[in-house]
């Protein structure tokens, strides 16, 4: 099994757990760029927290994933890691207990997502890390909104971040932030069913 086949079986699973309604919107991303370009996630799903999904299938290794999950850590509430069988025992062994852990199972006639470990709150999320996965002008946005500072856009985009982690309370920039990506129109967003 592949990485394809893995994340298709991901997101028709997330779909199925977290359907969009009229008044909640649940917003799933394929390759959702993190830390300024230095990592990136599989598949997040956006709505009211950030979860992060990376995929190892067995073509994969995982020498890179304690790196991706210094990144993973930074920028969601919670973090799954989706993996073949080959993987799960050196995850389980190897990574905090707050990681979700999932396997990807191979039947007859197709592939199922089982949950062997629900992920727990990711107490090292990072608001400035969070504020990078925006653009800059939904940042002027809520600047605008929550500062009342007309002035914002003329800084770089780095100087906005920080006078927002600054002079804003976490847990509010952090519900901006979701909604900010939940009505952002141009995404890789997952289409698949």
């Amino acid at each position: 099994m592949n990485d394809f086949q893995i994340r298709n079986a991901l997101i028709h699973e997330i779909k199925r757990k977290h359907p969009s309604t009229e008044t909640i919107k649940n917003l799933i991303v394929q390759e959702m760029v993190l830390c300024k370009g230095f990592a990136r996630a599989d598949v997040a799903l956006v709505n009211g927290n950030m979860h992060g999904y990376e995929i190892k299938s067995s073509e994969d290794t995982l020498i890179r994933l304690p790196n991706q999950l210094d990144y993973y850590s930074k920028c969601f509430d919670y973090v799954t890691i989706v993996a073949s069988e080959k993987h799960i025992k050196a995850i389980r062994s190897n990574y905090p207990e707050w990681l979700g852990i999932s396997v990807a199972l191979e039947t007859k006639h197709s592939l199922r997502i089982k949950n062997i470990r629900r992920p727990k709150k990711n107490r090292n999320a990072d608001i400035v890390s969070q504020l990078q996965l925006l653009w800059k002008e939904e940042l002027v946005n809520i600047g605008n909104i929550l500062l009342q500072d007309t002035k914002l856009s003329y800084l770089p985009k780095n100087k906005i971040i920080n006078c927002l982690a600054f002079n804003c309370k976490k847990q509010i920039l952090q519900k901006r932030v979701r909604n900010a990506l939940k009505e952002r129109t141009t995404w890789r967003i997952a289409l698949t069913d």
